[in-house]
């Protein structure tokens, strides 16, 4: 049972992630018909949702995509930003999605924000506590760590709102502004609904990991 756990810990992340980035790929290479890139779509969704203090810049790397509410600014990897693709659109309204989530002051996003810093401490020390309780004997250390990473959970559970939340709204601005036809909006349905996959695989994967953890303890 714990070698199909463990099985289960290592592969659902691991699927979720190749799902992704097959489903970008291939909406990667489908162009939008209004011929906006990633940039433009952002730049337009935040200035008709009233939002004149969020700037939208190029960062390097690849699925690096993020809004950061410390200096208002919506990064899109360089594929996104100057991308003119059904998966550039829904990366861009997603992340302006956390931008209006910030703007309105969304409670998912204030919960999600207040369990950070155990959450930050957690991935710090789970994986050295829970190490050092197993070669000491010291259940203490050893039950230390299955804490810490239940604060990690906490943190992803809370996340998964958040995260869909903001795909909910990336769809609607899509629809709303006539920025994608009927029929883009069915692949970036796919695109967005594939991506909030990667992180319930990994709240479920971080869950049965205390499971099998807890089941380590009894023994």
């Amino acid at each position: 049972m714990q070698f199909i756990i463990l099985i289960a810990i290592i592969g659902l992340p691991l699927w979720a992630q190749k799902n992704i980035m097959s489903v970008i790929g291939k909406y990667s290479r489908v162009a939008i018909q209004n011929g906006m890139t990633g940039r433009e779509v952002a730049e337009y969704i935040l200035n008709y949702e009233g939002i004149t203090d969020v700037r939208v810049q190029a960062i390097g790397g690849s699925m690096t995509d993020n809004f950061n509410p410390q200096n208002k600014t919506v990064n899109l990897s360089q594929t996104v930003y100057a991308s003119k693709s059904i998966a550039a659109a829904c990366i861009a309204a997603h992340e302006v999605g956390h931008a209006i989530q910030h703007h309105q002051g969304y409670s998912g996003l204030v919960v999600r924000n207040l369990i950070f810093p155990f959450a930050r401490t957690g991935g710090q020390l789970a994986a050295v506590t829970i190490l050092l309780g197993l070669i000491s004997g010291f259940t203490g250390l050893f039950t230390f760590g299955i804490i810490c990473l239940t604060a990690i959970l906490l943190f992803q559970v809370a996340t998964l709102p958040v995260e869909y939340n903001a795909s909910d709204r990336a769809l609607e601005k899509l629809e709303h502004y006539g920025l994608l036809t009927s029929g883009e909006l069915n692949g970036a349905s796919k695109v967005l609904r594939a991506a909030a996959l990667t992180y319930l695989m990994a709240a479920i994967s971080t869950f049965l990991n205390i499971i099998r953890l807890v089941g380590l303890a009894r023994d």
